[in-house]
């Protein structure tokens, strides 16, 4: 599962000059408030569904085509991380994030 954040994308937006929409880069989740974690091992819960840091995600060349020349670029190291999901549940629009989930030991 990948997550991202309103705050990098707008950073990316930046960066490229123009607006970068959350449905553009591909991301599963995109969360309003806070940093997504990069660190592997690193846990958080969306809703009730536990997640745990795999890697950084890095964004695809074709997002060039898709937003705009310069967007993959843009969007190094802004992408989001990619999860590993460790427990059933649902996450819904609005749902809290607890970045305060236990590291893997």
């Amino acid at each position: 599962m990948s997550v991202q954040s309103l705050s990098s994308l707008a950073e990316a937006s930046a960066i490229l000059g123009e607006p970068i929409e959350a449905s553009g880069t591909r991301r599963n989740i995109t969360i309003s408030d806070g940093v997504v974690p990069r660190k592997p091992g690193h846990r958080i819960v969306i809703g009730e569904v536990e997640l745990e840091v795999v890697r950084i995600a890095a964004p695809c060349r074709l997002l060039d085509d898709v937003i705009g020349r310069g967007a993959a670029r843009a969007l190094h190291n802004r992408a989001g991380t990619i999860f590993r999901v460790l427990s059933d549940g649902v996450i819904r629009v609005g749902d809290a994030v607890n970045f305060g989930a236990p590291d893997v030991a």
